[in-house]
C-alpha cells in the first residue's frame, strides 16, 4: 500500500467520522428500545440539538448544515409529523417562524443527552480519566472556533456530563463538509458526502458492498446506487472476486487514485486549519485520542482482513465493545 492510500485509510477526520457513526447509532438504538421513542433517523440528531434552548429559524438550520433550506424543511416536516418539533412565532419578525421542540422533543433530547453521558463515561473508563480530560478540553477548543456552530452547542451548558458525545458529532459535521469543499474545488464537482460511504471502505483488495451497507447500517440495493454513481463518474470499476466467482468488487480506477490523493492534500489542509495557534498541542492531543479511541471501539470492518474479521469489526460497531465482549464470552461457553 502506497503512502497516500495508507493516509486516506488511517487519518484524524475519518478516526472522528467512525467513531462518531457508531456513537450516533449506538444512542439511536437505546432511545427506541429502551426509551421507545418512536419513527427516530441518525439524520434527525443536528435538528433537535439546533432547536434546543429557544429554537431556531429554518434558514439558520439549513446553513448550518449546508444542504438547501428545502431540504432541511423536508426533514422538519417529518420530525413535526412524529410530535417532536413545531412551527412558532418568531419573537423577533412576526413574519417568520421558529423551529421549537415540542414536549415529546424535549423529552427525545433529555433521554439522548443521559445515554450521551453514560457512553462518555465509558470512553473516560477506556482512556483513563487524565488523558480523557485532556481531550475533551482540546475537543472543546477546537469546536469553539468552527464557524456556523451556535453557542448554545458551543457551550453545552445543558449537558456537561455529555459535553464530549454532544460536541464531537458537530466536529465530525464540520470536518465532512469541508473536506467535500476542499476536494470538489480541485476538480472533482461531483462528489457527495454520501460516496464516503463506498470510498473509505475500498482497500488494495477492493470493497464489497455488503461489507459498506453493515458498516453504514444502511441497505446494500443504498450501496450500489452510490457505487453505479460513481463509476459513471469514472473513480471506481467493478471486478469479479477472483476468491468467488459469484461476487462482485468495488476497486479505484486510476481517476479514482488520483481523486484520493487529492483528497489526501484536502486532510492536510484540513488539519492544518483545525491547529490552534495559542495551543498547540490542542490537536495533536485531540488526534491521538481519536486514534486510541478508533482502536478500542473498532467502529469499522478492516479494509484487508477475512470475513470473520469483518462480522467481529461489525459486531463491535453494532453492539458497543462491552455487549461485544460479553458476546464473545457466551459463544465461548453457549451453555454455561
Amino acid at each position: 500500500m502506497n503512502l497516500v492510500f495508507q493516509r486516506y485509510q488511517d487519518n484524524f477526520p475519518r478516526h472522528v467520522a467512525a467513531i462518531t457513526r457508531q456513537l450516533e447509532s449506538r444512542i439511536m438504538e437505546s432511545l427506541v428500545e429502551t426509551h421507545q421513542h418512536g419513527g427516530l433517523r441518525l439524520s434527525f440528531e443536528p435538528y433537535i440539538s439546533l432547536t434546543a434552548d429557544g429554537g431556531s429559524r429554518l434558514s439558520s438550520i439549513a446553513d448550518h448544515l449546508g444542504i438547501t433550506r428545502q431540504a432541511a424543511n423536508a426533514v422538519v416536516n417529518e420530525l413535526e409529523s412524529l410530535g417532536y418539533v413545531r412551527r412558532a412565532p418568531d419573537p423577533e419578525d412576526g413574519r417568520a417562524k421558529q423551529i421549537t421542540l415540542t414536549a415529546a422533543g424535549e423529552k427525545l433530547r433529555t433521554d439522548g443527552l443521559a445515554v450521551a453521558a453514560k457512553l462518555e463515561a465509558e470512553y473516560k473508563t477506556r482512556l483513563g480519566a487524565p488523558k480523557f480530560e485532556e481531550c475533551r478540553e482540546a475537543l472543546i477548543a477546537i469546536v469553539s472556533r468552527l464557524p456556523g456552530i451556535p453557542a448554545g452547542i458551543q457551550a453545552g451548558t445543558s449537558a456537561p456530563e455529555a459535553r464530549f458525545t454532544s460536541l464531537l458529532p458537530r466536529l465530525s459535521d464540520y470536518m465532512s463538509r469541508r473536506l467535500m469543499n476542499l476536494t470538489q474545488a480541485k476538480g472533482h464537482p461531483g462528489l457527495k458526502l454520501s460516496y464516503g460511504q463506498v470510498l473509505t471502505l475500498i482497500g488494495d483488495d477492493g470493497g464489497r458492498m455488503q461489507v459498506m451497507a453493515n458498516a453504514y447500517k444502511v441497505s446494500k440495493q443504498a450501496i450500489n446506487v452510490i457505487a453505479s454513481e460513481l463509476q459513471t463518474l469514472g473513480y471506481i470499476e467493478r471486478r469479479t472476486d477472483h476468491r468467488d466467482g459469484r461476487q462482485v468488487l468495488l476497486h479505484l480506477t486510476p481517476a479514482g487514485h488520483e481523486m484520493i490523493r487529492e483528497a489526501v492534500e484536502a486532510i492536510d489542509s484540513l488539519e492544518a486549519e483545525l491547529a490552534l495557534p495559542d495551543s498547540p498541542e490542542g490537536l495533536p492531543t485531540l488526534q491521538l485520542c481519536m486514534r486510541q479511541l478508533y482502536t478500542i471501539l473498532q467502529p469499522e470492518p478492516l479494509l484487508k482482513s477475512g470475513e470473520l474479521h469483518d462480522l467481529a469489526r461489525s459486531l463491535i460497531s453494532r453492539l458497543g465493545a462491552d455487549r461485544a465482549s460479553q458476546l464473545g464470552e457466551l459463544l465461548m461457553n453457549p451453555f454455561k
